[in-house]
């Protein structure tokens, strides 16, 4: 039997794990409280990804030894590589509890807590994880997404802004600021983050979409339609780009090319409400009566509620 040991351990000393296994296997049969011999075995399962087993061997290793938190940490890490986090989340909060708090695990439950959309604790275990070691740009990085989860843009915005101290040329940070400043109506500065981002990455359609918006928000109907423009060659089929074209023209008093522009948004997406509905307004100033009520009639089978607004609006006019 001590041969199987010895073998065993031949094999896992030469990074062998596969052949190691039978070996220590029959060992443990006979000698079940070798503590020793079932760890290496333990530790053999996990690399070969083996993981359910793996966690039934580190169980009983900690059945045996519960003074011994790491074999906590082995079997969250399987339930991980298992994409089972609820259980690893479960165990890791154990192992800290049990004292076994340091920077890195807690960087690890945030993230687990933040794919389960437990954003409260999330933010809670990266603010810690922050505190108690050496910050990273991944830690405000996740921390801010967190905060961005739940609608606390300033708290994520001061979260992004610390990251990008440590990194300011990680332009993914970039990107999220100028959202930030964004959903928090700063228009202005979310322009000059999203012109950087977009300086440097000029083919990122959707960068260029989310400036065009900002332009439009901000009431630069010009320089939205530069970037909606510029999505749009980057993005062709994009009956929202088009709308919003659209839309520049239409607050420019272009009509004509605002009608043409919502009817390319509306050949694209046929069920785009928004496009008819400004369609109709729009052939409304051209005195186009019997394309209002065509597109009166889309906007009723379309959307009931904005259906009424467009008789509202009608009406005004």
């Amino acid at each position: 039997v001590d041969s199987n040991r010895r073998l065993g351990l031949l094999h896992y000393k030469n990074k062998n794990y596969n052949l190691a296994m039978e070996p220590l296997r029959d060992y443990i049969i006979f000698n079940p409280d070798s503590t020793a011999v079932l760890e290496t075995f333990a530790d053999i399962l996990y690399r070969e990804k083996r993981y359910p087993e793996s966690i039934d061997a580190y169980e009983r290793l900690y059945a045996s030894d519960s003074t011994n938190v790491d074999y906590l940490y082995n079997i969250a890490n399987a339930h991980i590589e298992l994409d089972d986090m609820q259980n690893a989340k479960e165990i890791l909060t154990k192992y800290i509890l049990l004292g076994k708090v340091d920077s890195d695990i807690l960087f690890t439950l945030a993230n687990i807590e933040s794919e389960l959309d437990d954003y409260k604790n999330s933010i809670l275990h990266y603010k810690m994880a922050i505190n108690i070691g050496r910050p990273t740009v991944n830690m405000f990085y996740n921390l801010a997404m967190s905060y961005t989860e739940i609608d606390d843009f300033m708290q994520a915005l001061n979260a992004f802004e610390s990251a990008y101290e440590l990194d300011p040329n990680d332009f993914e940070i970039i990107y999220q600021i100028g959202i930030c400043y964004k959903e928090l109506k700063a228009y202005p500065d979310a322009i000059n983050y999203f012109s950087i981002f977009t300086e440097e990455h000029p083919d990122d359609y959707l960068a260029h979409y989310i400036l065009a918006e900002i332009y439009f928000l901000n009431s630069n109907y010009k320089l939205a339609q530069t970037h909606f423009q510029k999505s749009l060659s980057l993005n062709s089929n994009d009956s929202i780009s088009l709308y919003y074209l659209g839309m520049c023209n239409q607050k420019l008093e272009n009509f004509i090319n605002a009608a043409k522009l919502f009817k390319k948004s509306i050949k694209i997406d046929p069920q785009f409400a928004p496009a008819h509905f400004e369609l109709a307004l729009t052939y409304n100033r051209l005195g186009k009566t019997r394309e209002v009520k065509k597109e009166l009639n889309l906007v009723r089978l379309l959307d009931p509620e904005l259906h009424s607004v467009l008789v509202e609006e009608l009406e005004k006019n």
